[in-house]
């Protein structure tokens, strides 16, 4: 019995997660079926020899001249969470997950990923192989396939899973090479004692491009997507958008950075810089302290209530803005006096904890609950939703709504996350057809369900947790990629919490920006976002950012010659 397989130069190890443990496939001979070499087993053990347990474990491979391809299929008297496979023998180089973060791992280090974005809650996590990674967000994949960029060649191991499951992949410096390890993860909703996994791909290819391209076929095909131009979701005024102004409400610890008359002013300062009927402006904030209110997000008495807000939409409207109101997607306040009540609704993770959005608000190095996740799936929260929403749209007539955190979901142990998740943009969208729905994120699950998102947040964390000051920026990003995988089907502007053209503190900045501000940042990221073909974005995080700085005047430049390309 060999735990390890060799086969087309790769070494793998399987390994069988239950509920209760981890558990490693030993195989005897292979068996030949057809085109399948296909590896069984009885029984599994500790990995140790200090034990075996009956199983059902079932591996089968297939090769053709540049790839090599496994699926796995594994039966236990435990439940099981899912499958994973060490990958070693593959070449060292540059790690690159989608839509184009790269990645250099060094000696005796690892870098976790996880597809969808977002998909499991902040806490700490280790390796197998001793290595204790950061505690924080996992980096997130916007599909499903990881490169290795050698000098000689790149490598893609890929699964094209539809509809998809979450996965997490590892990466470790092995020697002169690199360990991967791959897991498919069951359905929390779904778990039992069987699990098979994806089909996994290892393709040999030239270019990066060259794995991608056929990659972005099979996407368009699985999800239906359609491209820009002929998506019946895009109004022909966010067709004609070349410039967006975010502005800054309340943050969570209660600064004022605009009320609703300081947000009235900024329309008529920027109406005399750029064409209002290009311009979409975004509010956040409003609602008073920033994420304490969902997921009704009524316009805060603090910030001039109704009546101001009332005011505000109308003088926007008046000179020919669109507005756009942040909004979250799963959100409920502790508080909330419905809470007790959708509480059968919360998110849990497979072991049953209640997963709650935590920030340190206060600075005091510890984070706090703020607010309840509640599944979308629910159909009474999609109805909440869609009346929390219409009060807006019928008091206001909002234009556009953001959705944040849509496409971060979490493996849930009673509700399919995703399906939700489509069903309320389906359902938004018919009951406000006139109304633009846009949400958090570029992947390709969300792809077909919105068509304008932020989508650069994650890029600005890790070039910041990094302390890059923007210069490496072309090597932290493929930025072709990044445009490449899903540019022909959604827009995106430059993220609420990115970096304002002055260090003045908005509703979302962790730390303080005079730790990561700088002049010489901001103006790489304008040029980077220009490469990334981002809506020129201005973030006002605060009432005394002023629009006429040099700074400020690199994002107008922007603009300007974006009206170009959309007359």
């Amino acid at each position: 019995m060999a735990s390890r397989i060799s086969f087309e130069g790769y070494t793998f190890l399987f390994q069988v997660l239950t509920t209760s443990n981890v558990y490693t496939a030993e195989f005897s001979a292979p068996v030949q079926e057809g085109e399948r070499l296909v590896y069984r087993t009885q029984e599994v053990s500790y990995g140790d020899d200090s034990g075996r347990v009956a199983a059902l474990f079932e591996v089968s491979f297939s090769s053709s001249a540049k790839t090599v391809s496994w699926r796995a299929r594994a039966e236990h008297s435990e439940q099981i969470k899912g499958i994973k496979v060490f990958v070693e023998s593959l070449p060292y180089g540059k790690v690159v997950t989608p839509p184009g973060l790269r990645w250099e791992i060094g000696e005796s280090a690892g870098q976790c990923f996880v597809y969808p974005h977002g998909a499991y809650p902040v806490r700490g996590r280790g390796g197998e192989t001793g290595i204790v990674f950061p505690v924080g967000p996992i980096p997130g994949m916007a599909a499903q396939f990881i490169l290795i960029e050698g000098e000689e060649e790149t490598v893609c191991i890929r699964s094209n899973e539809h509809p998809p499951r979450f996965k997490r992949f590892w990466a470790y410096r092995a020697e002169e090479g690199l360990e991967v390890h791959l897991m498919s993860e069951e359905n929390a909703f779904e778990i039992t004692n069987e699990h098979s996994s994806p089909t996994w791909h290892i393709e040999r290819v030239s270019t990066w491009e060259e794995a991608v391209d056929p990659y972005i076929e099979w996407m368009e095909e699985a999800y239906g997507l359609e491209p820009l131009e002929s998506r019946r979701d895009v109004p022909e005024w966010l067709r004609r958008v070349a410039f967006m102004a975010i502005l800054h409400g309340v943050t969570s610890d209660g600064k004022m950075c605009h009320d609703f008359a300081e947000m009235e002013a900024r329309l008529h300062e920027l109406a005399q810089i750029f064409p209002p009927e290009r311009t979409l402006i975004k509010v956040l904030g409003h609602e008073g302290r920033v994420d304490y209110h969902v997921p009704d997000n009524l316009p805060g008495e603090e910030l001039g209530g109704p009546e101001g807000f009332a005011r505000f939409m109308k003088s926007a409207h008046a000179l020919g803005f669109k507005v756009l109101v942040h909004m979250n997607i799963w959100g409920m306040a502790l508080d909330h006096p419905l809470y007790p009540q959708f509480a059968q609704h919360q998110i849990h993770d497979l072991f049953g904890r209640p997963v709650f959005w935590e920030v340190d608000y206060d600075k005091d190095e510890n984070i706090e609950p703020t607010f309840a996740y509640i599944s979308p799936d629910a159909p009474e929260f999609r109805k909440l939703m869609v009346d929390c929403i219409g009060r807006l749209v019928n008091d206001y007539a909002i234009d556009a709504f953001h959705l944040d955190q849509s496409a971060f979901p979490i493996n849930d142990l009673h509700h399919d996350h995703m399906r939700g998740v489509g069903l309320l943009f389906e359902e938004l969208q018919a009951a406000f057809p006139g109304v633009l729905f846009t949400g958090e994120g570029t992947s390709e699950w969300v792809a077909g369900m919105y068509a304008l998102s932020s989508g650069q947040g994650e890029i600005l964390w890790i070039d910041m947790a990094l302390g890059h000051d923007g210069s490496r920026l072309d090597e932290l990003v493929n930025a072709e990629m990044y445009r490449r995988l899903l540019g022909k089907y959604m827009l995106s502007y430059g993220s609420s919490g990115s970096i304002g053209p002055e260090p003045r503190r908005g509703v979302w900045t962790f730390p303080h920006p005079r730790i990561w501000w700088s002049e010489r940042k901001f103006r790489a990221w304008q040029d980077f976002f220009e490469r990334l073909e981002v809506i020129p974005t201005l973030v006002l995080t605060d009432k005394h950012v002023k629009t006429d700085s040099a700074l400020a005047q690199l994002v107008f430049d922007r603009a300007e010659r974006w009206l170009e390309r959309s007359p």
